[in-house]
């Protein structure tokens, strides 16, 4: 390959560095899907410079790219908070995620949780009026709740946080855990 033709690639790849930058700065792509693309591109090159490829197209890109399993898939045990949302309203299942994180007794629930099971987690407070679980994860070092956009993207949780989002989503669900938590009780102080 030329040095004009590799300095132009090079080009490219710096343009396209800078366009994702303001993207990935304000969290319409995440670091990942960024890293991702500059590490395709880069890769490309490395092609393009040592097979004296023209351009490898397609055929490239489909060996380089893995199958991406949905993030419950990826994280067993866990369960998508964002099919739970979906199933109960057809509205932005991020703005129902959301609302929920901002209640205080949410956070609180979190905290506990978090405390318990993991020895990373910094409590530190957080503004609830505007909480993401983006920024919860990050803020907080949580793995009580995972989070990824784009495509096979949502948030998931540990299944018990999962619970205590389902009693938060329905009336009828937080009824019955408290029925079975009672029946439970009286069927242990019975015997």
């Amino acid at each position: 390959m030329s040095k004009s033709a590799i300095q132009n690639q090079l080009r490219y790849i710096i343009a396209r560095e800078q366009y994702m930058k303001p993207l990935l700065k304000n969290e319409i792509i995440s670091e990942e899907v960024y890293n991702e693309v500059l590490e395709n591109l880069y890769d490309e090159l490395e092609v393009w410079k040592y097979n004296r490829i023209q351009n490898p197209g397609v055929e490239f890109r489909k060996k380089k790219r893995e199958i991406k399993n949905t993030l419950a898939e990826q994280n067993p045990g866990y369960i998508s908070l964002t099919e739970l949302a979906r199933n109960k309203s057809q509205k932005s299942t991020g703005y129902t995620i959301q609302m929920w994180l901002r209640d205080s007794g949410t956070v609180d629930f979190l905290t506990l949780w978090e405390n318990k099971h993991n020895k990373k987690f910094l409590p530190i407070s957080v503004e609830s009026n505007s909480l993401t679980p983006k920024m919860w994860i990050k803020e907080t070092n949580a793995i009580g709740i995972v989070s990824r956009q784009g495509k096979n993207g949502g948030t998931c949780a540990h299944k018990e946080i999962a619970m205590h989002f389902m009693c938060w989503l329905s009336a009828d669900v937080k009824l019955n855990v408290i029925e079975k938590y009672l029946e439970v009780i009286c069927d242990e102080e019975s015997n």
